[in-house]
């Protein structure tokens, strides 16, 4: 009977319909069915599920009356109302709600029905990744945002080319809240004009003009390589950009030693201040304040030679290179900073991790080495290695520093290493022997003016050896040939191009033959054209020979390369070390560097497992793709500017979000040793429909074990999603008679919608919070006619969900005994930052008691 009154009705609505084209040309494509729908969250689509409402908008050229509603309505349609009764409709538009199927057979029938996208389509991907990773689901698996795991007590080391600590991202905001002067009376904050009263002579000097610090980002697009800024518009954007003093008036944020700042002052420079948009509605309320940055977020900086730059001592003398210290601004940046509200822009994924940092710039690996064991002496709990390597290297988890990473997982400290970016590039290729003999062809290509080759090298790995190489003859372009022994002997030279090659042999059997080509003059390259390696060799074992290539300035372009590519075995050292966790990168984002790939799937350049004597292979996947810190002034297309970000993909954009998740393990359980969290991490991991594995032939050569969940990992479940939209948190006060002549105040608040909201308080607005999230209301005792700024935020199953500002006014007469409740005009009370104040007639009730008691 159901059934039939449902199509009845839908036929009614049908016959009601505008007349407009139908079929699948017209219809959403998100409406065609689960075929077509994500299968994990993705930017810019919505979540879709059969039997379950999703947003739609519902758009009626001709105007929508009364009847069609109804049918609608009876067709399943559900009307967007407000709090008036109203339809949420603008023009020809009506938002709606209805199930994928119902959706689907109205706009079958001719109904203009679009599925709601998100409008974020391009968000900065830590809001996209770290909840792919479920960063921030560990964060909030605690009752309050306080009680998850947010890093605290928590050290990572990054292992990387250097870093920009001078960066507004890598600084706490803990410098104290300031009020803002608005001086040109308009209630907005308008940069270069309002300003903070420092000396508090009531006028706005030059060096207390705030100015705007437009944090921007760098897009490419990756068709053309070209570059594009976006986000310096001149406004002023509470969830991203920052505001600064310029203390000598020269137009430039100074900052360093150099510029005569010490460690003492916030930031280590002229002041930069966060505007602290307290209920998240996008503008600065003159009631709010700016939050002043100030300590480091970094502990400890290292230089190449092991020079050390600590917090609190010397940071601040640390030497900004900002051509070598883009890497590590961007990983760091990942795992850590950003400013402290919760909807910020451009937010890293814990906020309480300590970092230290080695620059590994101009150091070798007695270097690396004795920065690991000041690793030791500082208590690191996790140490990323933000470095890949295959040239010169066996690939085999033989050497020392490989060897060092596994004492240090034994010992407890987790250790965290990006595969590279090799699997596309053409560097790799393998062959098992036939005939006794071995043959690989690589191309060198033409010289631009963006690649001179000072050498290209080749290699040959065979694991286990007792495999001899002899009478190999490589063949250039020109037809010319070098006879090569691999004796060590010296450089021969051909045509201009010396050749020097060598044989090494690791202590765990395996061979590695060298050879690199250089020319002897520094203003020519390397021929470019079809090079040939021919070899014979002594061996029945029809082992798999291993050959790659490289030159000086290729990083991981196809600049040389071999025939018949092959993607597997491209792991780079040190993540072929036994123990280290080694990640590869999926798709955090549509847009990458180089290519586009589709969310959720892995970047074809991600390097791919098995090591080359077979046993060791990639560990687990993380996305890619975030927006982070970029050093500042290190971008060559802009002018020197300090809150600068850029899109920060390859694996060294996976391995912050795994170190990030193994400082939360840390965090949860000390007591593990490194491969017992690295045992979580796989066990937690993520296999869906992207990954196309069978979880029975786990660990995958490309996937390992799956996508990184740090969630799973730890408690065994998917995390929960954060609130879709901060929640109006509303701020009202009591006052009644105190001790000595003072007054009792108690601010009450309410999370509207979340009836089991918890709050924290920052009751003199400074900046601090005081204590824990707290179920209900604060009380303090305040002298009468005091004026009271009381910032709150609210709390719902550990996650954060909004914030509000109270501004309440003491009454006088709270010293001879009256009660005043509310904010009408005997208490001078403002609540929420502009909510409308109770009825008067209430607070005129309220002093007409107080009066009668007085009489009595």
């Amino acid at each position: 009977m159901k059934t039939a009154v449902l199509l009845s009705t839908l036929v009614a609505a049908l016959a009601l319909a505008p007349t407009l084209l139908a079929g699948d040309a017209r219809l959403d494509p998100l409406l065609r069915g689960p075929e077509f729908w994500p299968s994990v969250d993705l930017p810019g689509f919505p979540r879709m599920a059969e039997g379950e409402p999703v947003a739609a908008l519902l758009r009626v050229e001709d105007g929508l009356d009364d009847v069609q509603r109804r049918s609608l309505e009876a067709a399943g349609l559900s009307f967007r109302r407000k709090e008036s009764g109203a339809l949420v409709n603008v023009g020809a538009t009506w938002v709606v709600d209805g199930t994928p199927a119902v959706l689907r057979r109205l706009a079958e029938e001719g109904w203009g029905i679009q599925v709601a996208r998100p409008l974020d389509l391009a968000s900065p991907p830590t809001r996209v990744t770290g909840p792919l990773v479920e960063a921030d689901a560990l964060m909030a698996a605690g009752s309050t945002p306080l009680d998850g795991f947010t890093g605290r007590g928590v050290k990572v080391m990054d292992v990387d080319s250097g870093i920009d600590p001078f960066h507004p991202h890598l600084f706490r905001a803990d410098g104290g809240a300031w009020p803002w002067v608005d001086v040109d009376g308009d209630g907005e904050l308008d940069p270069g004009d309002d300003g903070i009263d420092l000396d508090g002579d009531g006028e706005i000097d030059d060096d207390e003009v705030l100015h705007l610090m437009d944090a921007w980002r760098m897009e490419y697009d990756p068709d053309t390589w070209q570059p594009e800024v976006v986000g310096q518009d001149g406004d002023l954007d509470p969830a991203s950009d920052f505001l600064w003093l310029d203390a000598d008036d020269d137009g430039e944020r100074d900052f360093g030693a150099g510029e005569g700042f010490t460690e003492e002052d916030p930031a280590y420079g002229e002041w930069i201040l966060v505007p602290d948009d307290v209920d998240s509605d996008g503008v600065v309320d003159p009631d709010e304040r700016l939050l002043l940055l100030g300590t480091s977020r970094i502990e400890v900086a290292w230089t190449s030679d092991l020079t050390e730059y600590r917090r609190g001592e010397n940071l601040v003398d640390f030497p900004l290179d900002p051509d070598n210290a883009g890497h590590g601004t961007g990983v760091v940046g990942i795992i850590t900073g950003g400013r402290p509200h919760p909807l910020s822009t451009y937010p890293g994924l814990l906020p309480d991790v300590d970092i230290l940092l080695y620059s590994y710039h101009g150091g070798d690996e007695a270097d690396f080495v004795g920065a690991l064991d000041r690793a030791e002496d500082e208590d690191v709990d996790v140490v990323l290695f933000e470095l890949a390597a295959w040239m010169g290297h066996f690939l085999d988890g033989s050497e020392y520093v490989e060897r060092t990473i596994d004492d240090l997982m034994e010992d407890g400290v987790v250790q965290i290493c990006p595969t590279g970016n090799l699997a596309d590039t053409g560097k790799h290729t393998s062959q098992v022997e036939v005939d006794g003999r071995l043959s690989f062809g690589f191309n060198v290509p033409q010289s631009t003016a963006l690649a001179r080759y000072w050498y290209v090298s080749a290699e040959i790995h065979v694991a286990p050896y007792s495999f001899v190489v002899e009478e190999c003859v490589l063949t250039l372009p020109d037809g010319s040939q070098f006879d090569v022994a691999f004796n060590g002997g010296g450089p021969e030279i051909v045509e201009g191009v010396e050749m020097l090659s060598m044989e090494r042999e690791s202590n765990r059997q395996s061979d590695l033959y060298q050879i690199y080509l250089y020319s002897q003059d520094a203003e020519e390259v390397v021929p470019p054209g079809d090079w040939s390696l021919d070899c014979a060799h002594e061996d029945a074992a029809q082992r798999v020979v291993h050959f790659y290539v490289g030159d000086t300035v290729s990083s991981w372009a196809r600049t040389v390369v071999v025939e018949d590519e092959q993607e597997g075995s491209t792991m780079c050292w040190p993540s072929t070390a036994d123990t280290c966790v080694a990640v590869g990168a999926s798709a955090g984002r549509i847009q990458s560097y180089d290519t586009w790939t589709e969310p959720g799937t892995l970047h074809p350049y991600s390097s791919r497992g098995p090591r080359i004597t077979g046993e060791k292979t990639v560990d687990v996947v993380a996305p890619a793709d975030a927006y982070t810190a970029s050093p500042t002034g290190g971008n060559p297309y802009v002018i020197r500017e300090p809150a600068e970000y850029w899109m920060f993909s390859g694996t060294s954009g996976a391995g912050p979000h795994v170190a990030a998740l193994a400082a939360q393990l840390v965090e949860a359980e000390p007591d593990l040793d490194g491969n017992e969290i690295r045992a979580l991490l796989q066990e937690g991991a993520l296999v869906d429909s992207h990954v196309e594995v069978d979880p029975e032939a786990l660990p995958d050569d490309a996937w390992g074990y799956g996508k990184v969940r740090g969630h799973r990992a730890l408690l065994g479940s998917d995390g929960d999603s954060p609130p879709d939209r901060p929640a109006e948190v509303l701020v009202d006060f009591e006052s009644r008679p105190g001790d000595a002549g003072r007054c009792r105040v108690t601010a009450i608040p309410e999370a509207v919608g979340f009836s089991d909201a918890t709050f924290r308080w920052d009751w003199a607005y400074d900046g601090r919070f005081e204590g824990e999230f707290e179920a209900g209301e604060l009380t303090y005792q305040v002298e009468p006619g005091e004026e009271l700024a009381v910032r709150v935020q609210a709390a719902r199953q550990g996650w954060w969900i909004g914030g509000g500002l109270g501004l309440f006014t003491v009454p006088d007469n709270c010293r001879y005994g009256n009660s005043c409740s509310g904010c009408g005009d005997g208490c001078g009370a403002e609540v929420g930052a502009g909510d409308v104040p109770r009825n008067l007639a209430v607070a005129g009730l309220v002093l007409l008691a107080g009066l009668l008691r007085r009489r009595g």
